[in-house]
């Protein structure tokens, strides 16, 4: 199950933050064959506190060949790939043990058709933690981040993966975030006015 990316910092990070916070509510976009959400459910599933962890994609956008996938090359991740090749073409979570899976919400889409109706039907509940890893667009990240953030209750957690592709998270958050390696980008929402709303007025911006 948990035997690939243990020395991934990024994915032991989402379990540490996960662990520590014990959020009621989080918000994943972009899952993909399941790494970054495996590691948050089995913290999920150890804290035990009726957390609703939702997570979104479309179910075939993945790339076929995993040995020559750029990310695994790019980050030098450990990916079990005899597992892989034994499998039906990579689906959304296929990497997630199956005693893991009853802790998500697994939601078949794009964020941008699925994100505004979960968290209006969700509004009397808070999100600790939002967690962006879908199209990694400038517009999509600056979409995605200021569609969350408002849901987001103070204290709670604005995560984005591969910051370092655009430079939508430096223009939303500026110094008021950090950045993990070269890629995570985290912002903690101590101000419920919001450096997003300060600094942005629309997606366009």
């Amino acid at each position: 199950g948990l035997s690939v990316a243990w020395d991934d910092r990024f994915f032991v990070f989402l379990y540490i933050l996960t662990k520590l916070i014990k959020p009621k509510v989080i918000i994943e976009t972009g899952c993909n064959i399941g790494f970054s959400t495996t590691f948050t459910a089995l913290a999920v599933n150890e804290n035990n506190n009726g957390c609703r962890f939702y997570t979104m994609d479309i179910e075939n956008a993945f790339e076929p060949d995993w040995e020559k996938a750029a990310f695994v090359k790019y980050r030098g991740q450990k990916v079990n790939f005899e597992r892989l090749k034994t499998m039906p073409p990579p689906r959304a979570l296929s990497m997630v043990p199956s005693d893991l899976r009853k802790h998500i919400i697994f939601l078949k889409g794009s964020s941008k058709d699925i994100l505004p109706d979960l968290l209006e039907s969700n509004k009397d509940k808070d999100v600790d933690i939002f967690f962006h890893d879908s199209e990694h667009s400038y517009r999509n990240i600056i979409w995605e981040n200021m569609t969350v953030f408002p849901y987001v209750k103070k204290d709670g957690y604005m995560l984005v993966h591969d910051v370092d592709f655009n430079s939508a998270f430096k223009d939303m958050y500026h110094d008021a975030a950090l950045v993990l390696g070269d890629s995570l980008g985290i912002f903690k929402k101590t101000d419920m006015d919001g450096v997003v709303i300060k600094k942005l007025n629309s997606p366009a911006d």
